[in-house]
């Protein structure tokens, strides 16, 4: 017999959980209800055993990859870095031959992304509070468990604790991702003791991270280095009259020199210590300017009120939140790309801007020092020194060799390691060491070989 499931929201905004089985039965039957239609695993190996028998083989089902990312929404820019790299994750592993899910939380903005997007299953639970989301993704996880091979978390939180405790329940395997060296510090012993012992992999991003992690206890073997990716595709090359039309598109006049900022407006960023140094910077530099602050977050008022009088003089603008298409047209026309963190992981803005090949001013934190080199790539500052960001505005606005060569020095690093289907490789060689051979040939998953094989196949792999 066919399982039928049906998506977490039906079509007048009951949940799937929370109605007796009738009245999913009748959901089901409602016109434009979001439902997915899975055959049991012993069905699908009785078909695959009768296809063999009949004809010639079958490649069988994918690998079948679930990933957790409570706040996952493809396509927009600034719902954080585990989600903007997912969302450029995902259609890489499909095209390679993974079957993706994706289960999320449904509040905010996920409401309007439902169904299937980039070739992925999207399951979207009920978020009122924290804790029914939590409660809804462990029934989910349990409920679903013939459904997916592995499950890969993008964030270390409570997401990550209870997928764990599921995943020890029904046995399988779970890639969890460590995105900072800070990110676990202010957790709980019992919390970090609980995930170091029931996550199978480990992802670190960057070696602070990776030796945080051996601190834990956790063998090495149980860590893998892959960094984030970036869209090659995205950010071709720069031509100087599509980037003069460009400019007019959006307002910036032909002859600024044009600093961009991407982020969320919290203290960590210091867009404080940017505005003020840009407020100085202008008083030196003659010609015309313009800083772009693209974003949203709980501080951006106070950052509006701080700029003041630079707001009015079209001097800083704020863009506010946009879709990642909105913010690579902004990246593809600035002459230099500023982030003054005084902490970061491995930082997806910092990889947009040198996939963009823009000359780089930041603070050498977090994984920084390893994408970039100072004076080669990017000009370092200091945390929380306004004189030295200004400096270094000020020799990128007036040396014009000095930009062109960080810039291809930028976007050669990035080009070398952190190419999205290069990324994607690894955590496909990742994922299928989690199954092991004996799930391929019970599942029907094709051999690692033959995934391989269909990965580097592809012509546009960069």
């Amino acid at each position: 017999m066919q399982e039928v499931h049906v998506s977490s929201i039906t079509t007048d905004g009951a949940k799937y959980w929370e109605r007796s089985t009738c009245e999913r039965f009748v959901d089901l039957l409602r016109p434009g209800c979001y439902y997915y239609k899975r055959c049991t695993i012993p069905e699908a190996n009785a078909a695959r055993a009768t296809d063999s028998a009949s004809g010639p083989p079958v490649t069988g089902v994918p690998i079948r990859v679930l990933m957790v990312c409570h706040s996952f929404n493809a396509g927009l820019h600034g719902a954080g870095g585990a989600e903007r790299q997912a969302a450029i994750l995902i259609p890489r592993l499909v095209a390679m031959g993974c079957s993706v899910s994706v289960v999320a939380s449904d509040s905010g903005t996920n409401r309007q992304a439902r169904g299937t997007i980039d070739g992925a299953t999207h399951y979207r639970l009920p978020a009122p509070r924290r804790s029914v989301y939590l409660l809804a993704l462990a029934g989910f996880l349990l409920r679903h468990r013939h459904e997916y091979d592995l499950v890969h978390v993008h964030s270390p939180d409570m997401d990550a604790l209870v997928t764990a405790i599921a995943c020890r329940v029904i046995s399988k395997p779970l890639l969890a991702k460590r995105r900072s060296s800070h990110e676990m510090r202010h957790y709980g012993r019992l919390r970090r003791e609980i995930l170091a012992r029931l996550v199978t992999v480990w992802v670190a991003l960057d070696e602070p991270s990776r030796r945080y992690m051996k601190g834990l206890g956790i063998p090495a073997h149980r860590i893998r280095l892959l960094v984030n990716g970036v869209d090659l595709d995205r950010y071709p090359q720069r031509s100087g009259h599509a980037r003069a039309a460009q400019r007019e598109a959006l307002g910036l006049r032909t002859n600024d020199f044009v600093v961009v900022w991407t982020g969320r407006y919290i203290r960590l960023k210091r867009v404080d210590v940017l505005i003020r140094a840009w407020r100085k910077f202008i008083e030196r530099y003659e010609g015309d300017t313009t800083l772009v602050l693209i974003g949203d977050g709980p501080e951006l008022d106070f950052h509006r009120r701080e700029a003041g009088e630079l707001v009015h003089s079209g001097s800083i603008r704020f863009v506010g939140r946009v879709p990642a298409a909105g913010v690579e047209k902004y990246l593809q026309v600035a002459d230099a790309f500023a982030l003054p963190s005084m902490s970061e992981g491995m930082s997806n803005s910092l990889l947009e801007a040198m996939a963009a090949e823009l000359s780089i001013v930041c603070t050498p934190v977090g994984a920084a020092p390893e994408l970039v080199e100072n004076e080669k790539s990017a000009l370092f500052v200091p945390v929380d020194d306004e004189e030295a960001l200004t400096d270094a505005l000020e020799r990128l606005a007036t040396d014009g060799e000095l930009r062109r060569r960080l810039a291809r020095g930028s976007r050669q690093n990035v080009e070398e390691r952190h190419a999205i289907a290069r990324v994607a490789e690894a955590y496909l060689e990742t994922y299928l060491d989690l199954v092991g051979p004996g799930l391929h040939a019970a599942d029907g998953v094709p051999a690692k070989a033959d995934l391989r094989d269909k990965a580097s196949s592809r012509p546009d792999v960069k």
